[in-house]
């Protein structure tokens, strides 16, 4: 059923990030150029039939006019928001990861698989993005232990899959700005054993796997031990407990973040409803670092986060979690990791490539930054000159402050009309031509 898997052609790396000049293609069709594979893990790379020109494609309207006013503007972006929530993404048949491709549901040892860890560090790198991505579920007195990530992000679940066994299914289809979806699930003795060796080495769910081993060896009292696993999960349920740079490298691939602040600063954070898993990340980095991070409250969030704002933290953070295997961020970790003044911009860039589908729409460009550097230049003129008593320059420097501001807003409406469209055309194509086979390189984060 499985079958040895060649590298990926250099067409296939050249094309990879061709989507974003392929024009109405965009974010959805990742990359241009591939083949539809066959019915088992295989090499990926050679051409795709050329898809019919775009004059035969569904014509969108609503596209943002050189004169439009900002009302006209957030009125089309409502209604292409509308539209796109209706968009389906074609059912999944097969991911793709390590430059392979397997069909759907991928189970290739059945039931015959044991538990077999590589190593402590590969189980504390599991445990971070278990604690992260992961759950605990007891259905008609099974236990299952299972992890869901998006359809690009399939190389965590195999290698949950190569230490515990189970296997990889369809979670659901892919709906406007939602990707697909996949889940990692083993159930009965393989299941028991999967929790037993990730509660060694959780923080945020240790208690609700002890719990499950508890209600698969004890089903007489399974009635009360539902009811605890349901209250752990609405509650901060977390063990203080030492961690390590494997356990922060498998919690940021699920929960972290890597921004780009102004021209050539970063920021690394971690948000979380509950504090006691970040308090002990922060307790382990300063710690191993020297350094002084704390958690700070979300204002009308309730949530909490940990942030690190000096850029030479968050490399060094980077580097100890790229050593310690960090996966689906290791593309933009790498990136960050080369910021300089010099190639600021075309690291903004490349980062942008990296985000969420949810946070794309929203994120500005690089003429947006410059925007607003002249924005908060032009408040600090204002200031300085009511520092200095020149009331009327004060005046003057806020009334163009204010210009700026709402040609900024403008702006960020016609570039998100901009994305819009190029999104809506991906769907658009994937629903007229499917899925390509995407070969996601080194385990791209998209």
């Amino acid at each position: 059923m499985f079958q040895e898997c060649r590298a990926v052609s250099s067409f296939a790396q050249r094309s990879f990030w061709s989507f974003r000049h392929s024009g109405a293609i965009g974010r959805v069709l990742i990359p241009a150029g591939q083949r539809y594979a066959s019915s088992t893990c295989r090499t990926l790379g050679q051409d795709r039939p050329a898809a019919e020109p775009m004059a035969d494609r569904p014509v969108v309207l609503d596209v943002a006019a050189p004169d439009d006013s900002l009302e006209a503007l957030l009125g089309k972006n409502v209604r292409l928001h509308a539209k796109l929530q209706t968009m389906q993404w074609p059912p999944l048949s097969f991911f793709v990861a390590n430059r392979c491709r397997y069909t759907l549901p991928w189970n290739p040892h059945g039931q015959s698989a044991t538990c077999s860890p590589s190593s402590t560090a590969e189980l504390q790198y599991l445990a971070g993005l278990f604690d992260g991505d992961g759950s605990c579920v007891m259905d008609r007195g099974t236990l299952y232990i299972q992890v869901a990530q998006t359809f690009d992000a399939a190389a965590g679940l195999l290698r949950f899959q190569s230490a515990f066994g189970g296997g990889i299914y369809r979670k659901g289809d892919g709906l406007g700005l939602h990707k697909p979806m996949l889940y990692w699930r083993v159930a009965g003795c393989n299941a028991r054993q999967a929790a037993q060796y990730l509660a060694r080495h959780s923080i945020v769910k240790r208690k609700q796997l002890e719990l499950g081993v508890n209600l698969s060896q004890r089903p007489s009292r399974m009635p009360p031990l539902l009811q605890e696993l349901k209250t752990l999960k609405r509650c901060d349920s977390a063990v203080e407990s030492s961690c390590t740079w494997e356990y922060v490298a498998g919690f940021f691939d699920a929960e972290g973040s890597i921004h780009q602040i102004g021209k050539a600063a970063l920021k690394l954070s971690i948000a979380q409803k509950f504090g006691t898993v970040l308090t002990c990340l922060c307790k382990f980095v300063n710690s191993e670092m020297g350094v002084h991070l704390s958690v700070t409250a979300c204002r009308n969030q309730g949530s909490q986060k940990l942030n690190i704002h000096t850029t030479s933290i968050c490399k060094d953070v980077l580097r100890n979690m790229l050593n310690a295997g960090l996966l689906r961020k290791a593309r933009p970790a790498r990136l960050a990791l080369d910021l300089s003044p010099d190639n600021a911009e075309q690291t903004r860039a490349a980062l942008y490539e990296t985000t969420g589908n949810q946070q794309f729409l929203k994120r500005l460009d690089g003429d947006g930054h410059q925007r607003a550097r002249r924005i908060i230049n032009a408040q600090n003129a204002a200031r300085r000159a009511a520092q200095r008593g020149q009331l009327e320059e004060r005046l003057a420097t806020l009334r163009q402050v204010e210009e700026l501001k709402a040609n900024h807003v403008l702006e960020k409406a016609r570039l998100e009309n901009s994305r819009l469209h190029e999104y809506i055309s991906g769907v658009q194509h994937l629903q007229q031509d499917g899925l390509p086979a995407l070969p996601m390189l080194d385990q791209v984060a998209l």
